[in-house]
């Protein structure tokens, strides 16, 4: 998952306090999005503190890969907050 911290910062913002160090917003994120193939991640209202469901958005792109560069794996990349 690229701009990991920017995804992080903006979870923060609406997961409830009762909830921030139980939930692993990142690997739930990526866990949901592979198994759904759907670019898009909600935290449902009831660990939010909005009572809303939020949503967060990412775009699948290609980038080069850590251990060979000259390789292209597919990756999330975060681009923020939904409506």
């Amino acid at each position: 998952m690229r701009n990991k911290q920017n995804f992080l910062d903006d979870a923060e913002k609406v997961i409830k306090s009762e909830f921030k160090e139980e939930l692993n917003v990142v690997e739930d994120a990526a866990h949901t999005m592979n198994q759904t193939g759907i670019a898009t991640y909600i935290i449902p209202k009831d660990f939010t503190n909005t009572s809303e469901d939020e949503l967060f958005l990412f775009e699948v792109k290609k980038r080069p890969k850590t251990d060979y560069p000259d390789e292209e794996i597919e990756d999330y990349f975060y681009i923020g907050r939904g409506e």
